[in-house]
């Protein structure tokens, strides 16, 4: 379980310092919290790469994987499909 210290920050000095919604708040965790957040966290990838679980479409979490190369993968599909059926030549186009 997390604690931390939340400390209010006015968002703008225009606005209404007696309105709850013109605060930001700002939480301050423990250094031990942040720690221990990060060691689990790496734990837990290192066991979900090892044993597969993770789509093979995420790319959060997983080094070398970017958006765009996921997009990139997704998009060829479609563009094999409508290669392969000669609907280029049919004059229908697709914009990805």
């Amino acid at each position: 379980m997390k604690s931390a210290y939340i400390t209010l920050i006015l968002k703008n000095a225009d606005l209404d310092s007696s309105d709850p919604k013109s605060y930001r708040p700002i939480s301050n965790l423990s250094v031990l919290s942040k720690l221990l957040e990060c060691l689990v966290s790496k734990q837990l990838v290192a066991y979900l790469l090892e044993n597969d679980l993770f789509p093979d479409l995420q790319s959060a979490y997983r080094a070398n994987l970017e958006l765009i190369t996921r997009w990139y993968c997704c998009s060829q599909g479609p563009v094999r499909y409508f290669t392969r059926t000669g609907l280029w030549q049919a004059g229908i186009t697709v914009t990805f």
